[in-house]
């Protein structure tokens, strides 16, 4: 059914604004070029790997479950996208991004796009601005269009607005009284909806946040690639405990570190926008600055935890995860590390975990 609904949702965008769908896959991409050339981005996150079908066999079933999700959507043909867009977002999604254009088949052109990896120095905005081009050169060939620089502009724009109205939600998360099942069933329709229809889904819950009203719980900071399976949420929420401040790969990870002028070239703005996202190991970005930014993120929101939520196999977000324990622990907070898959519904192993966890913080504070 919620599939159905999208599905509904990007076939009116497709008919009434004519504006083609785009397979998007995590995890980073210039969302503004989309934006400005008319088309709708259709971001795949969390497809369950299916086992059927004749292409089942061309990934290992060792990889994460997001890149053999990811397989499985290319394979299928109903869809209704014109492209799909895979970043470079690891070694695994990289071959299959190779597998993928060279799979007659699936019969959908692909367009890659490259991050630098590491420390921000002039060699990174010189390679970024190069992908960015070949990025947007990709689309308008795909699609017959043609960039205009001012509707890249004015994209910059609205992405700012979007932005900021889901910086106000994750940032008021202390003070927001809403459920984080619920708070996440609303920022996940950003993954297809327009961003004009993402603000106006946004700004009743930014309306919402109350200062003045904190919200009862234990706060949490989370960090992983994105809120799975549904009942995690339900789970934690039975447990006493919720999210107070977000590092999702998919949410948190995708607002820029601070909202600069727009500048005369949009294109070196998209790159300095780019480049300003949190860190994030999908990027090669230093732990040492993933700790801090967690610390901050823990502080600014008075989280007395952090769950590593990481998805089973994937391994630039494991790679991090004994350093990232040890750093946070030194600062003294407590870290709990959970890996899941793209099951229905949290197993009785991770349940019990997470309650567990949560008991742990709620005698510290007693005390």
């Amino acid at each position: 059914m919620k599939d159905q609904s999208i599905q509904a949702y990007l076939a009116s965008q497709r008919t009434d604004k004519n504006r083609p769908t785009v397979l998007a896959f995590p995890v980073l991409y210039p969302r503004e070029v989309l934006t400005a050339l008319d088309l709708c981005a259709w971001e795949r996150w969390s497809e369950h790997p299916s086992s059927d079908g004749a292409d089942a066999g061309k990934l290992q079933g060792y990889l994460c479950p997001t890149v053999r999700g990811a397989q499985g959507v290319l394979a299928r043909k109903d869809h209704g996208a014109r492209a799909a867009i895979i970043p470079h977002t690891c070694d695994s999604m990289q071959g299959l991004a190779a597998i993928a254009k060279s799979t007659p088949g699936w019969e959908i052109p692909v367009v890659t796009f490259r991050h630098p990896r590491g420390t921000d120095r002039p060699s990174s905005r010189l390679f970024l601005r190069d992908e960015l081009k070949a990025f947007i050169a990709s689309l308008e060939e795909v699609f017959d269009r043609k960039l205009d620089l001012k509707k890249l502009t004015e994209a910059i724009e609205l992405h700012r607005k979007l932005e900021g109205l889901l910086g106000e939600v994750l940032r008021g998360r202390p003070w927001l009284d809403i459920s984080d099942e619920d708070l996440y069933a609303t920022l996940r329709q950003l993954e297809y909806k327009h961003p004009e229809d993402s603000c106006e889904a946004l700004q009743p819950l930014a309306d919402k946040v109350d200062r003045t009203k904190p919200r009862k719980g234990i706060g949490l900071v989370i960090s992983g690639m994105v809120p799975e399976p549904e009942g995690f949420f339900e789970t934690l929420d039975d447990a006493g405990g919720y999210v107070a401040a977000d590092d999702y790969a998919a949410f948190g990870r995708r607002l820029p570190a601070y909202d600069g002028p727009i500048e005369d070239d949009p294109i070196g703005s998209v790159v300095e926008r780019l480049l300003l996202m949190p860190p994030c190991p999908t990027r090669s970005s230093k732990v040492t600055r993933r700790i801090a930014h967690l610390l901050k993120l823990a502080t600014d929101s008075g989280a007395r935890g952090v769950i590593l939520h990481t998805v089973k196999f994937c391994e630039p977000e494991l790679f991090d995860v004994a350093t990232l324990r040890r750093g946070l622990e030194k600062e003294g907070l407590k870290v709990l590390h959970v890996e899941t898959e793209f099951e229905p519904q949290v197993t009785g192993q991770i349940a019990t975990r997470l309650e567990a966890f949560l008991e742990m913080l709620d005698d510290g504070r007693s005390e």
